[in-house]
């Protein structure tokens, strides 16, 4: 008897995805976090390796793993303020806490946090915060349309592709770009 290794492969990842999309629905209604598609499970390449994938935009479950930074507080003079800057600017999302404070979840959910008055601003550089994101150039225009003050221009740090400014509560935030991958004509 002749037995389809593909097909075998195929059925256990139907399995496998079927399985995943309940854990995910699960995860959805367990959590408040936006977590906005189940994963396809399929099959790639000659060696039938499985990759799973997820829609554009769609946010995958947070690592959770030892050493992982998962929470910080960000000091402020006003939380509103502060909150209606990150939102803007990185399209932080902005929650109400059990407690009636505002806490933000990164662009990611990867990281959350809050806000917290009565606490000094890092407004000199010591232990430094870098938000990634797609365009320090772009993202430098909102930090200035937002009413914020840039105090490292971009290329300080060349060749890195940074820039840093004062948040409302007068804290240093770096921003951060990946380099672009270019090909060279060879």
């Amino acid at each position: 008897m002749r037995v389809n290794v593909q097909n075998t492969f195929l059925m256990a990842f139907s399995f496998a995805n079927a399985a995943m999309g309940r854990l995910f629905s699960n995860l959805r209604l367990l959590s408040s976090k936006r977590y906005l598609a189940t994963p396809n499970l399929r099959l790639s390449g000659p060696t039938a390796l499985a990759t799973m994938t997820f829609p554009k935009g769609a946010l995958m479950p947070p690592t959770r793993a030892n050493g992982k930074i998962c929470y910080i507080e960000i000091p402020a003079t006003d939380v509103q303020r502060s909150a209606d800057f990150y939102q803007k600017v990185f399209g932080w999302t902005i929650r109400k806490r059990g407690d009636g404070a505002l806490a933000f979840d990164d662009g990611v959910g990867e990281v959350s946090g809050t806000w917290v008055l009565g606490r000094p601003p890092a407004a000199i550089p010591r232990l430094m915060v870098y938000i990634m994101v797609d365009s320090v150039e772009a993202t430098v225009q909102k930090v200035i349309a937002n009413h914020c003050e840039i105090v490292q221009p971009i290329g300080a740090d060349a060749p890195e592709i940074t820039a840093r400014f004062r948040d409302p509560g007068g804290n240093v935030i770096g921003l951060y770009q990946e380099p672009r991958c270019t090909a060279s004509a060879g």
